[in-house]
């Protein structure tokens, strides 16, 4: 049993100690072994004051003996080896779940951490900052130095507030991977997404970023498949937070990240955001058949939810609001991709033709995973797609399992 130097200091004198030792780590620890065992509201109140403290710091690691007496008591989480797309729902839920009963500093051991996706550092990004509105925290124990260096490449500890020396070089990979980014302003979204496509477009096999532009438009090769992606999403990022802004979620954001793996020409994208989600979104549209997560995502996938007759299909131009979704799943299909979305309380997968939905651990906004071959893309004529989309009929006709 670790020692107890305060066992017998009333919680006036630890209140006292607090204040005069906050720069203190190791009287903080020592506190805190104290505080653990103590159940009244002031003592409450003061461990969490010390969490945060402890969390604040970057020279302050749990002391061996700390951490047999704190590990117990102190709000403890493990993360899954992996933590990705494939098991999205083991990732949403670890996400939803952490915090819930806690106050202050929330320990999570990443010991067995092995793999991060986009999807997971988006995730894990979102739920930081939903901690840090709370007034909660979280610290990472236990991370490898391969796993370490990685999540500091992708921004998580940035994203996060966790201080973190680095002891790499950065390097220029804007064409194969975005680095966590977010976005709280509707007009941000193109930023956002300009860094998505260059991820995609930028380094596709059979385009060269330095071919002599066409005479009669201006464009180069890649021009016709980035200007219409780039709205894609761009509308899909500016989308989510106008509506949710107008949806009374004056604190929502986005945040998107990418990662291009050459070894299976695959790449990987996230879009995470925390509005209000695609049933909020669609409630009063005359097509939703009932007020459910399930049958908003299958409205959203509709052509023509929404739509802009005068839309022409031009590389320089954009598609209307109602092709958006159903835009990006018929280009993850043309790519031997996999989607996955989760808006409220379902999740929607689909993958070689096939689409199902199963429950999910609800999630306030949305959730969206794509993940296709990027060698693939350049045959992908979205224009045609968006061409084909207009002709068809509006909602009714997509199939879920």
């Amino acid at each position: 049993m670790a020692p107890r130097p305060y066992i017998k200091s009333s919680i006036d004198e630890l209140e006292k100690l607090f204040e005069a030792s906050k720069d203190d780590p190791q009287v903080l620890w020592a506190l805190l072994e104290e505080l653990v065992n103590r159940n009244t509201s002031r003592a409450k109140k003061l461990r969490a004051e010390v969490e945060k403290q402890l969390a604040g710091r970057s020279d302050a690691p749990v002391p061996a003996s700390s951490a047999r007496a704190v590990t117990s008591k102190v709000a403890q989480h493990r993360l899954n080896t992996f933590v990705h797309a494939r098991n999205l729902p083991e990732a949403m839920a670890f996400c939803g779940e952490i915090g819930v009963d806690s106050a202050g500093t929330i320990a999570c051991d990443a010991a067995e951490l092995q793999f991060v996706d986009p999807v997971g550092l988006c995730l894990l990004a979102a739920t930081c900052h939903r901690l840090a509105t709370q007034g909660k925290r979280l610290r990472l124990e236990n991370v490898s130095p391969a796993i370490a260096g990685y999540l500091a490449r992708m921004d998580l500890f940035k994203a996060c507030g966790i201080e973190y020396k680095e002891n790499f070089t950065r390097h220029d990979r804007q064409t194969d991977l975005v680095e966590i980014c977010v976005a709280d302003k509707a007009a941000e979204g193109d930023l956002l997404a300009n860094k998505i496509v260059t991820a995609l477009v930028g380094a596709t096999p059979g385009y060269d970023p330095h071919a002599a532009s066409d005479e009669m438009t201006g464009y180069q090769p890649q021009d016709y498949l980035y200007k219409p992606l780039h709205y894609l999403f761009s509308e899909l990022l500016e989308n989510a937070l106008t509506h949710a802004k107008r949806a009374g979620y004056r604190d929502a954001r986005a945040w998107v990240a990418a990662q291009y793996y050459p070894g299976k020409d695959r790449i990987r994208l996230a879009v995470v955001d925390n509005g209000c989600g695609l049933l909020r979104s669609l409630e009063r549209h005359p097509s939703l058949p009932e007020k459910s997560h399930k049958a908003a995502i299958r409205l959203a996938f509709e052509p023509r939810v929404t739509c802009n007759p005068d839309l022409e299909i031009r590389p320089n131009e954009t598609v209307n609001q109602g092709i958006g979704l159903t835009v990006i799943r018929e280009i993850v299909a043309q790519g031997r991709g996999v989607m996955r979305l989760v808006s409220g309380d379902t999740l929607l997968e689909m993958a070689g033709g096939r689409e199902k939905t199963c429950p999910a651990t609800p999630w306030q906004g949305m959730v969206l995973a794509l993940d296709f071959k990027r060698d693939l893309l350049r045959q992908v004529n979205v224009g045609q797609i968006i061409h084909e989309l207009r002709g068809k009929p509006g909602p009714g006709g997509l199939r879920f399992e």
